[in-house]
């Protein structure tokens, strides 16, 4: 039942967006709930979420784990730190569908006035490869 669910992720910030769903620069302060995100954890469907969050690596791995606290069993969703940003959905808080979405850079980074480390913006010159890992496990 989803009622057991719980998910921690490794967010910081939660970036302000516009009408256009376009980061301002700013951030919002969080939730109560979405400080239970980075630490014990919380139901995802706590309420509707279509929110963009700076990602704060833990043990030098960025992760999502959302637990059946039933059931004892938890997927982890593990990414590598060039993973800057974190998208969260939650389908209008209805139970049985949660996204999080792992990001190496901001929406629309190429034209938010801000570093570039910060919002994960980099190029890639003729013939170089990036790479990062994502892996989906239980625990």
């Amino acid at each position: 039942s989803a009622a057991d669910y719980r998910v921690k992720l490794t967010i910081g910030s939660r970036w302000e967006m516009s009408e256009r769903m376009l980061p301002t620069g700013e951030f919002l302060p969080l939730t109560a709930e979405e400080e239970q995100l980075k630490g014990e954890g919380v139901y995802p469907f706590f309420t509707e979420l279509d929110n963009h969050y700076t990602a704060v690596p833990q043990n030098g791995r960025n992760r999502m784990e959302l637990t059946d606290t039933k059931l004892g069993r938890t997927l982890v969703y593990d990414v590598g730190t060039s993973y800057k940003q974190w998208m969260i959905w939650n389908n209008f808080a209805t139970e049985g569908f949660f996204c999080p979405e792992p990001q190496i850079n901001l929406v629309n980074a190429p034209n938010v006035d801000l570093p570039a480390d910060e919002i994960g913006l980099f190029s890639l010159a003729p013939g170089e490869i990036w790479e990062e890992t994502g892996r989906l496990y239980l625990k």
